[in-house]
């Protein structure tokens, strides 16, 4: 099995095999006993949590203290995508059914937050924990976060930041973290403030850390590929300079956001539009 497994693992990472496809083959291996087989089957099981059976194989992984916590970590993301469907889906409605049901989305809920409140568990795990759990926002996730973002440890703060991109009323954090000092919290302080949609002075940081030559690749990158969400000619200039850029890896995602930044300008803005009385 180990040797099948690892060809469809390496087909599934050569894009060659769709998850949909490999799917009995990943259920396999999320039961088996190889750590780092189940690790890289998690890179691709996330679309595949449509029913209560995938969902609990992977709610035992987040259980299974005997694994490495960045694994039961990996597990614990996976889930969100389905935690968020079923936060805001409609049970009673044939073709907007969320795809797990009521009795698992509530297991699942108060596993994670048994999880989050228990110190002795790893801290990595409890970060990742809440990192899922707000993609099905409840009242206990606040205090959390806040207790995160006022910490002095970074990657708690990182967490903090990721949680904050699905929840409403941190659009003042949000704006702190993009200025922050640590360049893991202004990447996730990034794609937040993105997703919120609502944070003051958004645009300018994306656009002063798309230019920062001194900052890493990595974070660049992200601010480039979120500047097609902000408007203005400046920034058609800045992604039209950046595309020309030496490092293949920043003209690369310049040139991908510039026509996306195209598309986005040209496209009618909804709010212009007025409803029939």
């Amino acid at each position: 099995m180990s040797e099948r497994a690892e060809d469809v693992l390496d087909e599934l990472d050569r894009y060659q095999l769709s998850p949909w496809r490999a799917r009995d083959a990943l259920k396999v291996i999320l039961e088996g006993d190889s750590p780092a087989l189940i690790a890289r089957a998690l890179e691709h099981t996330t679309p595949l949590i449509d029913c209560d059976e995938m969902a609990q194989r992977h709610a035992r992984l987040v259980a299974d203290e005997a694994l490495d916590p960045a694994i039961r970590g990996r597990a614990a993301l996976a889930l969100g995508p389905s935690l968020e469907h079923c936060a805001f889906g409609m049970w009673d409605e044939e073709f907007h059914a969320p795809p797990l049901s009521r009795g698992t989305f509530a297991d699942l809920k108060a596993q994670f937050r048994s999880l989050y409140f228990d110190a002795s568990q790893p801290s990595s795990l409890r970060r990742r924990v809440l990192e899922a759990s707000v993609r099905a926002p409840e009242s206990w996730q606040v205090g959390a976060i806040r207790a995160a973002w006022m910490t002095d440890n970074t990657d708690w703060r990182k967490t903090a930041v990721v949680a904050m991109g699905w929840l409403d009323g941190w659009e003042s954090e949000l704006s702190d973290a993009l200025q922050a000092d640590d360049a893991g919290v202004v990447t996730e302080a990034i794609r937040s403030a993105e997703r919120s949609n609502d944070v003051v002075g958004f645009g300018g940081h994306c656009l002063q850390h798309a230019l920062d030559t001194k900052a890493p690749v990595s974070m660049r990158i992200v601010a480039i590929e979120a500047l097609p969400s902000v408007r203005g000619s400046e920034v058609a200039e800045v992604l039209n300079t950046l595309s020309k850029d030496e490092d293949p890896r920043i003209s690369e995602s310049a040139s991908w956001a510039k026509e996306e930044w195209k598309i986005r300008e040209s496209a009618p803005d909804l709010n212009d539009f007025e409803l029939p009385e």
